[in-house]
């Protein structure tokens, strides 16, 4: 990158810690995993400032949010799962919600997909070529769709139509390919998380598939969802 040297010369002369650039999602798991009470007496490499205590804060109540730790900041048996794969706690909610509701196989290929999300598309691909698989639902439901077409292509063996399929849509073909062996460790995930969830088959029966893939979504990212209220969107949370 370049800069203007009157810039550069704001630019702090170290960069911040990679821990303090992302959510604490992940590391608070594995200490509270480990056995540690108050994250915010625990003595860090680096002293934590007022904004790190208050983001500390907030990331712990969504893990509460997302079962992953209990009203008293204990790890759950949820939470233990979410430690052992290095998946974003809140698509790892939407996974446990999906076994749920019996939809794990379409909430893993999404997943997958996205997982993959950033190269899916050649590049330079033409925007308008990406509103093909476009879904008013959003954009998990598109990936669906799109995984689900490329599986029909290589069900059928037809690798040439396939191929082709994907330069006509501007997809990267490796992506895909890539996205299947994510599918592999997304399925163990799956596995661990049976152990300690059963589909609940009231709730099966209640609502049809694409329900059901969607409510899975909504356990996981309820928080950043927002409801119109007259002319403003406001967060749920």
């Amino acid at each position: 990158r370049m800069y203007s040297k009157k810039d550069y010369e704001k630019l702090p002369h170290h960069d911040s810690a990679a821990i303090k650039r992302y959510n604490y999602y992940h590391s608070i798991l594995q200490l509270k995993a480990a056995g540690v009470k108050n994250l915010i007496k625990f003595k860090y490499l680096e002293k934590l400032t007022e904004e790190d205590k208050r983001d500390l804060k907030a990331d712990i109540k969504i893990l509460q949010f997302l079962d992953a730790l209990d009203r008293n900041e204990n790890i759950t048996e949820l939470g233990k799962r979410f430690v052992q794969f290095t998946l974003d706690p809140t698509l790892s909610r939407a996974l446990a919600e999906a076994v749920k509701l019996g939809c794990e196989e379409e909430v893993m290929r999404m997943i997958a997909l996205y997982l993959k999300d950033w190269k899916l598309y050649i590049k330079n691909a033409h925007p308008t070529t990406k509103m093909n698989f476009a879904k008013s639902d959003g954009d998990f439901m598109m990936l669906g769709e799109i995984y689900k077409t490329y599986e029909s292509f290589i069900k059928g063996e037809r690798y040439n139509a396939c191929e082709k399929w994907a330069q006509d849509n501007h997809l990267n073909l490796k992506s895909l390919e890539n996205a299947e062996d994510s599918l592999e460790w997304l399925r163990k995930f799956v596995e661990s998380l049976k152990e300690i969830i059963q589909p609940d088959q009231q709730l099966i029966a209640s609502m049809d598939l694409e329900k059901r893939i969607l409510k899975s979504f909504f356990e996981g990212n309820w928080f950043n969802t927002a409801k119109l209220d007259g002319t403003v969107h406001k967060l749920l949370r």
